[in-house]
């Protein structure tokens, strides 16, 4: 029996989901805080499970013990992106004496294939959200509105939206300019972002003009 555990490093932008509801997946900016031995991880390590070296991936809630393990980095364009950890419950599925070609071929595979989807998905988000506040665009906004409505009606659940706009915002440019403009309505979209829930989706429709959509909300 195998558990595994994906490690990526500040490459992913989860959309629409959060790393809690993947106990098998660790987000991290620092690899080697997860684990000592991906400091210098450059090629598959085979051996024994350790655990005051191994706990921090191996942490499963339920699963059986792990006696070996495979650490296998997940290298592209020379950078380590993360690392594919494998855990037996038999001492001696991995060990240092095995050969390491296939796994670590299978790594590089692995990390094209990653930073592949990982770019494609940018290119996306590049088309959805606003460039100046970080908030989801109006496309994607409709997008979303769509869904919800159509989800709404099939489920008959409740649904709400708010049309919100920066009041007075023409004399703030006019006053102080277009740059102190630019800081109101991102200081705007942040307070926007914590005043809400996970699930609500936040947009500029551009300009001073923003929008909420709260799903699953009476009035």
């Amino acid at each position: 029996m195998l558990d595994q555990a994906g490690v990526v490093p500040g490459l992913l932008e989860l959309r629409g989901d959060q790393p809690g509801n993947w106990p098998q997946l660790i987000v991290t900016e620092h690899l080697h805080h997860v684990c000592p031995l991906y400091g210098a991880l450059e090629q598959p390590w085979l051996g024994a499970y350790r655990e005051d070296r191994h706990q921090g991936i191996f942490s499963v809630t339920g699963a059986p013990p792990v006696r070996s393990v495979a650490l296998i980095p997940l290298q592209c364009r020379g950078e380590l992106i993360g690392v594919l950890n494998l855990g037996s419950t038999n001492p001696e599925r991995y060990s240092a004496a095995m050969g390491t070609d296939f796994l670590q071929r299978f790594g590089a595979v692995l990390a094209v294939a990653l930073v592949n989807v990982v770019e494609r998905e940018q290119l996306v988000l590049m088309g959805l959200t606003d460039v100046l506040t970080g908030l989801p665009n109006r496309r994607y906004f409709l997008q979303r509105l769509r869904q919800e409505l159509t989800r709404a009606a099939r489920y008959k659940l409740s649904t709400a939206c708010i049309y919100l706009d920066v009041d007075h915002f023409k004399k703030v440019n006019d006053t102080y300019g277009h740059p102190a403009g630019d800081g109101v309505l991102r200081e705007f979209s942040r307070r926007l972002r914590r005043a809400i829930r996970t699930a609500d989706v936040p947009a500029r429709l551009g300009g001073e003009e923003f929008a909420l959509l709260l799903p699953q909300t009476e009035e």
